[in-house]
């Protein structure tokens, strides 16, 4: 396929950090695993942070992870919260 753009991306905010015992390869695994078919070229970006991480993804990715965190998403018996990350400024 073509290069995506980062213009082309959305970011998601993730409620797991490094705290939590998570890597970047582990926030991109669960994105993948969440937005069922994701490729790793559909995740752009992750900014993890001790207790949330951020990650640029494609469109269609961040639509498909956010629904399926909607629909009730656990981990280590704890809610996932993937959601479009507020814009600052």
């Amino acid at each position: 396929g073509e290069p995506k753009t980062l213009a082309d991306r959305a970011r998601l905010f993730i409620n797991r950090g490094a705290t939590d015992g998570y890597t970047e390869d582990r926030i991109r695994s669960l994105v993948r695993e969440v937005a069922a078919g994701a490729d790793v070229s559909d995740i752009a970006r992750v900014q993890l942070r001790r207790t949330h991480s951020f990650v640029d993804v494609a469109p269609a990715v961040a639509k498909a992870a956010v629904a399926a965190a909607e629909r009730g998403l656990e981990r280590d018996e704890r809610p996932v919260t993937i959601e479009r990350a507020r814009t600052r400024g």
